[in-house]
């Protein structure tokens, strides 16, 4: 099997470490709905954890939830709500949509405002060690001079001509120097502050997925996963804070997924582009042709979602349903008494979609040749059943290979 990895910008043969292949993937932040731009990332991952099952590898797979960021608490304050009352109502929202889409939940959701300490703490390790420093509001910043691997994974090579300081969570290349790791609460207004050993304060977004995945999944693990968008600066802030403060390798595979725009532009909450699950619901479209919807384009390969696109996905999910139930009902009660060259082409075909679906998901998991190699093998046994020709045994043999296949891609209902 082989994976892109963004931090060498090649396919490399994936070998876990040990017998559980560690995988954590940068969950919501929960401040609204999350849109199907987000969700396209959740559904390629989930497709991925399956398929890594089905070669036989156990997973532990760890989301986090992030609850404590600026952008919570500053929507907490517009609607007049406690931060974690609005927290919990849409991490509600995110797991009842992600499981209505088909994926499997995690084996962890851990929240960042319950994992405060070890955040303290890791940002102690990092001033200790001399990585990171006080200013003078004693809010604490990692200085980014002192790793010189810094930029390797968005290939960017920070020019520090004169010391800069980030405070914001997230922010762009161009504005790159030493980013905040804990912010002093000089009053107690959000109610989002803490005593530790660091003092009164809160940790800022990029310390906080170092420590809750370090903390669930080792020092090292095999995955990390995420948009593209989190490349630079999260996941490249996330690399500084834990090789600096353990010395080790950190993650082994960095996996992302790119954009998905929306007519043609890219989707943003802030500018109010988005589209979200329960927009298509209403329109009558399934979760299950959603998930196809996002299935459709690699997911390295930005995608551009239409109505119009999300039409022709729907119909053509809905026919090879229909195919599926003929096929079925053939395999139920087939009465057609097939010749032993019929049974060996039904065998045949049921063997190439598998060689297809192997051969594509190990290469960089290719899941929308996979979806349509499977629906193809269904037209083909509903041209049979469609004619009375096809047989028992060869209807009972492509719901196998079908079965087979969908436990991975989740996107027909068998």
């Amino acid at each position: 099997m082989k994976l892109f990895n963004t931090y060498s910008r090649s396919k490399e043969r994936f070998l876990p470490k040990g017998k559980t292949v560690g995988f954590y993937t940068c969950g919501p932040t929960v401040y609204a709905p999350p849109h199907i731009g987000n969700y396209r990332t959740y559904v390629w991952e989930d497709v991925i954890r399956r398929y890594l099952g089905h070669c036989g590898w156990k997973i532990r797979h760890v989301m986090n939830i992030t609850d404590l960021d600026d952008i919570v608490l500053r929507e907490a304050k517009k609607k007049g709500v406690g931060w974690k009352r609005l927290a919990r109502k849409y991490e509600k929202v995110f797991l009842k949509e992600k499981r209505s889409l088909g994926c499997l939940d995690a084996q962890a959701y851990p929240r960042a405002s319950e994992h405060v300490l070890g955040m303290a703490r890791l940002a102690q390790k990092l001033l200790r060690k001399g990585h990171a420093y006080k200013d003078e509001k004693g809010d604490v910043y990692f200085d980014i001079s002192k790793f010189g691997l810094y930029g390797k994974l968005s290939h960017f090579s920070p020019v520090m001509k004169a010391k800069k300081k980030i405070s914001r969570q997230d922010y762009w290349q161009h504005e790159a120097g030493d980013f905040i790791l804990w912010i002093k609460c000089r009053a107690n207004g959000s109610g989002a502050c803490w005593n530790t050993p660091l003092g009164y304060g809160r940790p800022a977004w990029n310390i906080e997925c170092p420590a809750m995945s370090m903390k669930y999944l080792g020092e090292e693990f095999d995955i990390h996963m995420g948009g593209t968008d989190n490349v630079f600066s999260h996941h490249e802030n996330e690399i500084a804070v834990a090789k600096c403060a353990t010395g080790k390798g950190f993650v082994r595979y960095w996996m992302h997924v790119k954009h998905l725009l929306l007519n043609g532009k890219k989707m943003s909450k802030s500018k109010g582009n988005v589209i979200v699950l329960a927009d298509l619901l209403q329109r009558g479209y399934s979760a299950r042709e959603v998930r196809a919807a996002l299935l459709s384009v690699h997911y390295r390969r930005r995608m551009n979602f239409t109505l119009a696109r999300m039409e022709r996905i729907a119909q053509y999910v809905r026919r090879v349903g229909t195919a599926l139930r003929r096929v079925e009902k053939a395999a139920q009660k087939g009465a057609y008494a097939e010749n032993a060259r019929e049974l060996a082409a039904a065998k045949r075909k049921g063997k190439d979609a598998l060689e297809c679906f192997e051969y594509n998901m190990n290469d960089d998991f290719n899941a929308p040749h996979v979806m349509l190699h499977c629906c193809n093998l269904v037209c083909w046994a509903d041209g049979k059943a469609k004619i009375r020709k096809l047989g028992r045994k060869s209807a009972l043999l492509v719901l196998k290979t079908v079965r087979e296949m969908n436990s991975v891609l989740n996107v027909l209902e068998i």
